[in-house]
């Protein structure tokens, strides 16, 4: 990929996103699994997991904060994916979208 094809990803995003791993716990009807989100942005996230859901799964993600607090956003599962993520390994997970959030979600 060249740099002109990355400047041209990056204008496909809606918004920024955030490349700092931060604890979740991602959650529906039957299960509760903690991961990291390994980039997120005003419009949704990727967690990092082998927990492997559905496109069109709805989900509850709690952003865990350091100080105990968390924050939550309803989502739904856009697509499973791999990323490369730091010294070049290949994370699995799932990329989301927010449908809703709660005003104090990580940005």
């Amino acid at each position: 990929m060249t740099d002109s094809d990355d400047s041209t990803k990056l204008e496909r995003r809606r918004s920024i996103r955030r490349k700092e791993p931060v604890l979740v716990r991602f959650e529906g009807d039957n299960f509760s699994i903690y991961s990291r989100a390994m980039d997120i942005s005003a419009e949704g996230a990727f967690l990092a997991t082998h927990y492997l859901l559905d496109p069109g799964t709805p989900i509850q993600v709690h952003f865990v904060e350091p100080a105990g607090q968390a924050s939550v956003a309803s989502a739904r599962v856009v697509r499973i994916t791999s990323r490369t993520v730091e010294r070049g390994e290949i994370c699995i997970g799932l990329g989301v979208e927010f449908v809703e959030k709660d005003p104090t979600t990580v940005e």
